[in-house]
């Protein structure tokens, strides 16, 4: 076992067997400061998390030709160092990822078809055939113009005039869609 400097300065070299030692010493070290810091900023800890934020630490300690660990000058206290680096890996882990959307709010039930149609017919003719030329059928405002014989214009209006007598129609059973 090579003392912490002559380790950390052997790891900067690309020394294989000591980095073998440095993942062998520090790897657990580091792993239960990123569980401690995903806690303290989620409530929990994702056991893959942490982990994947310790795997982080060890990429960026080998990046670059090893330039993070080459930065560290003597005197230093190595695990305390290496806690700064694993809890910034942890933000940053936490900074990409996605924040769950807000729990949408359920679909309304589907009205009573039986009711809907009921208060459909209800309505006059003319009303009842704008309605259902542009709604169910999908027909532009030209084509339900040439079907009722009146202007494109008029369609806007007629539709509007169509939905408030069967707004009104609703409220008077009780009927909510």
């Amino acid at each position: 076992m090579l003392p912490e400097e002559d380790l950390v300065r052997a790891c900067a070299a690309g020394n294989p067997e000591a980095w073998r030692q440095f993942s062998q010493l520090y790897y657990d070290w580091v792993l239960r400061v990123t569980r401690s810091t995903l806690r303290r900023h989620t409530g929990s800890s994702s056991e893959a998390d942490a982990e994947d934020a310790a795997a982080e630490v060890f990429r960026q300690l080998v990046e670059r030709d090893h330039a993070l660990l080459r930065s560290l000058r003597p005197p230093y206290h190595l695990k305390a160092w290496l806690a700064i680096v694993a809890r910034r890996s942890v933000n940053k882990l936490l900074r990409k990822r996605v924040p769950a959307p807000p729990p949408k709010e359920p679909p309304p039930p589907p009205p009573d078809q039986a009711a809907l149609a009921g208060l459909l017919g209800r309505l006059p003719t003319s009303d009842r055939l704008l309605l259902q030329l542009f709604f169910i059928d999908g027909r532009s405002y030209e084509e339900i113009a040439a079907v009722l014989g009146i202007s494109p214009e008029s369609v806007g209006k007629q539709k509007f005039r169509a939905l408030e007598k069967l707004r009104a129609l609703a409220r008077e059973t009780g009927f909510e869609p």
